[in-house]
């Protein structure tokens, strides 16, 4: 009898490996013909920029600029806007490190890319 469960396993483990070698084969190639990871990747440091020179905007507006990511997040707090240092901190891990660098695409990045747009919004008019 383990024997016949063993083999059931080894069929699926067969069955498997061949639908998910197909299935990312198949991913792969549709990659390859749109671009699809690497223009996700490119949008989400677009709008990850986006965030940046909107801080940088908003800090020179209160006579202060910034070196880095760090500094500029520290400095949104300081002028009271620690709405826009959080979003800055989830931006800059889910779309410019996770997004951008590793291409790890996920539902989130969605919602912060939104939220960018809502406060360049608020800002502009």
């Amino acid at each position: 009898m383990a024997e016949t469960i063993t083999d059931e396993h080894l069929k699926k483990a067969k069955n498997l490996i061949e639908k998910g070698s197909s299935k990312y084969s198949k991913a792969q190639e549709i990659d390859e013909e749109f671009k699809v990871g690497e223009r996700s990747a490119e949008g989400c440091e677009d709008a990850f920029h986006s965030l940046v020179e909107l801080s940088e905007s908003i800090l020179r507006r209160h006579s202060m600029t910034a070196k880095g990511h760090m500094e500029r997040k520290s400095k949104l707090e300081k002028i009271g806007r620690s709405d826009l240092a959080r979003l800055y901190g989830d931006a800059q891990s889910d779309l410019h490190e996770a997004c951008y660098y590793k291409q790890q695409i996920h539902p989130r990045q969605e919602r912060i890319i939104e939220e960018i747009k809502k406060q360049i919004e608020k800002e502009t008019g």
